[in-house]
Order: C-alpha cells, then sequence, then structure tokens
C-alpha cells in the first residue's frame, strides 16, 4: 500500500479513476502522458497511490528543466491544472495521510534528482481540502459556470449579448464539430496561428493538436465557426466527466464584426447541455480582455493558484514561474506580437514552449 511509479498497466484503471472524479481534467488523463513524451520529449515523474490492488489516488507530473526557471517536476506543464486526484469515496482523514506519504515521496525525488521544487498548477482537489503543508501563489483568477438549459440561461444573459448572438446568427455564421486531421489542419490550426500571433504568445506546433487529436479523440470537440464558407472563429472543449473545459477559443480579427467567439460560445453551451454536462470551466483570466469577455457569460470568478513543494524550507518564500514579472510578460508579448513572423511562429513557438511549459 502507498505510492508507487505508475506501470501501463494500470492504464484502464487511471483513466476510469479520472473519469469519476469532478476535480479532473483531460491533462490527468494518461493519453495527455503520451503526447507530452511525444511532441515535447519530457520525462514523465506519475505516481499512483495503490490498496489491495486498486487505484485510490493519482498523480500525473513531468521533470522539466529551463534555463529560465532551472529544474521542476511540473503537473501538469502546456496547461492550465493539474495536481494529485483522490478517489471520490477516499474519506478527508485518508486524504491526509495519503498527502503526508505523498509529500515525502516527492521530496525523496527532489533530493535524488536535485530539483529545487514541485509546481502544481491549480490542483483542485489539494486546495479544496485546504491542504496548508503547501505553499499556494495566487497569479489571477479563474472562471467556471453551472449549465442549464439554454432557454433559462438566454433569460439570464444581459441583452447586450443576446443582441450580439443575434447578430452573428443573423449573418448565417455555420457551426460545425470537426472530427478528422485534415480539417484540424486546414480549418483549426490556421486560426490558432494567427490568435497567438496576435495575442503575442508561442504556438504550439500542429503536431501537438494532431497528437492530442488522436490520443484522446473521445474526450476532445473542436467547433469551427464559417462566415461564407471561410473559417472565421474555432474552439477547443475537452470532457471529463460531466465536466468541460475549453482551453482554446481562436479566431480571425479580420471577422470579429460578425461576433463569431459569441456565437461559438452559445453553440458549445447549448452541446453541452444536450450532452449531459453539468460544470464549464472556461479556464483563467489573465488580462483584461478576457476578464470582459468570460464574465458577460455569468462567470463565477475564483482565485487561481499555482501550489508549491520546496526540497528546502527555506525557499517557500517565493517561487519562479512564467508569470512571477509582470514587465517582462508585457515586454516579451510586445516582441513577439511586433517582430516574429507569422510563418516562423509555430517552429519557434514549439522551442520556447518548451522551455516555460505552458
Amino acid at each position: 500500500m502507498g505510492w508507487i511509479f505508475y506501470d501501463e498497466p494500470l492504464s484502464t484503471q487511471w483513466d476510469e479513476l479520472v473519469k469519476r472524479t469532478p476535480q479532473a481534467r483531460f491533462v490527468h488523463l494518461i493519453g495527455f502522458k503520451k503526447v507530452v513524451e511525444k511532441v515535447y520529449h519530457l520525462k514523465p515523474c506519475y505516481l499512483s497511490y495503490i490498496d489491495k490492488g486498486e487505484i485510490f489516488g493519482l498523480f500525473p507530473s513531468f521533470f522539466h528543466q529551463s534555463f529560465f526557471f532551472g529544474k521542476k517536476i511540473i503537473s501538469q506543464p502546456f496547461c492550465e491544472y493539474g495536481g494529485v486526484l483522490f478517489h471520490p469515496e477516499v474519506s478527508l482523514e485518508k486524504k491526509l495521510v495519503m498527502i503526508q506519504e505523498f509529500c515525502l515521496t516527492i521530496k525523496k525525488i527532489l533530493n535524488l534528482k536535485s530539483i529545487s521544487a514541485l509546481e502544481m498548477r491549480h490542483p483542485l482537489d489539494i486546495l479544496e481540502n485546504k491542504v496548508e503543508i503547501f505553499k499556494s501563489q495566487k497569479l489571477f483568477f479563474r472562471s467556471w459556470l453551472k449549465i442549464e438549459a439554454p432557454e433559462v440561461f438566454w433569460k439570464k444573459l444581459d441583452p447586450k449579448e443576446r443582441n450580439i448572438i443575434r447578430k452573428a446568427q443573423a449573418y448565417d455564421l455555420k457551426v460545425e464539430i470537426i472530427s478528422d486531421d485534415e480539417n484540424l489542419k486546414e480549418k483549426f490550426y490556421p486560426l490558432y496561428l494567427r490568435t497567438m500571433k496576435r495575442l503575442g504568445s508561442p504556438a504550439h506546433p500542429f503536431i501537438y493538436f494532431l497528437s492530442l487529436f488522436q490520443c484522446l479523440k473521445d474526450y476532445i470537440r473542436i467547433f469551427i465557426i464559417s462566415f461564407k464558407g471561410r473559417p472565421v472563429a474555432g474552439l477547443i472543449a475537452w470532457t471529463v466527466g460531466q465536466t468541460s473545459h475549453v482551453t482554446d477559443l481562436v479566431s480571425d480579427e479580420r471577422f470579429f464584426w460578425v461576433k463569431p467567439n459569441d456565437l461559438a460560445i452559445w453553440e458549445f453551451l447549448n452541446w453541452a447541455y444536450y450532452q449531459g454536462v453539468k460544470i464549464f470551466d472556461f479556464g483563467p483570466i489573465r488580462y483584461r480582455g478576457q476578464e470582459i469577455f468570460k464574465k458577460k457569460w455569468l462567470m463565477t470568478i475564483e482565485d487561481y493558484y499555482y501550489v508549491y513543494l520546496f526540497k528546502e524550507a527555506k525557499k517557500m518564500a517565493k517561487a519562479k514561474n512564467i508569470f512571477s514579472d509582470s514587465l517582462v510578460i508585457s515586454l516579451g508579448s510586445f516582441l513577439w506580437k511586433t517582430f516574429m513572423p507569422l510563418t516562423l511562429n509555430a517552429w519557434v513557438g514549439q522551442y520556447m514552449r518548451r522551455q516555460i511549459a505552458l
């Protein structure tokens, strides 16, 4: 009984536990492990808590070494969530025992590998249980919504937003859910590259999205909004259990006037309700534009954290990550937006994404 390193025969039981746990996201699934290993060549550090042959806790993470931030264990890189998950039937008392054992196991790994810290990205199961053994660092906010019947939610929306949706519908925008590699490449990815360039952010390579699509096809849905036959917006939603998590909302800014982003969210909410989804997780709010857009969908707004466990207690004061220096972020974003050619964004972006693990 206790925490052991993940082994492939556990994969089915692992994913079944992820699907049963409300705090889980797609990055907890084994398919995501395969994608990160294939595209970014990071070494996994996956742990399972086993009792009588059954998994009662799991922890996905990767060893990460960066020119900017040194050596860490990160759960999970390239995403907004991570951390330990517990079996829904585990008591609070048992969770605390498992967490104590988890910390001892992680510190042994940190010492053995000469790594300074473990970084968990908004670990919902840890935060909800208010575990004080870790160091929490608030970064910004996150947003989520309880999904209601479309006709009920429509009445709650601000009249201005309802008019925006009506306007988008009047332009006869077409909505489709793509289900093949070719449409992913031809319809979604160009919009993604354009959006990353506009936001001043490094892009993932196409192989990253293709691998996600292939390894996690049962969990991903990609919505494409088209205007007169031309893709103008796209949305990626991940559904695990009764929660859908939107990770990407991309668009062509030349067609903002037809309001494709608003229609994409409205169509997603309709789809999610009829699929039996209960929670819409819209992820972090990092800047003012995101805040304005997400709040108009009546989101619940909460603090968003990175959570740390350090090898040495004296290093607990301040953790260093990509969000530690807002000036550096602003300058880097400006330079990327201004000088990085669209054609090179994915190629150079893969290296930068590898360095910052986002």
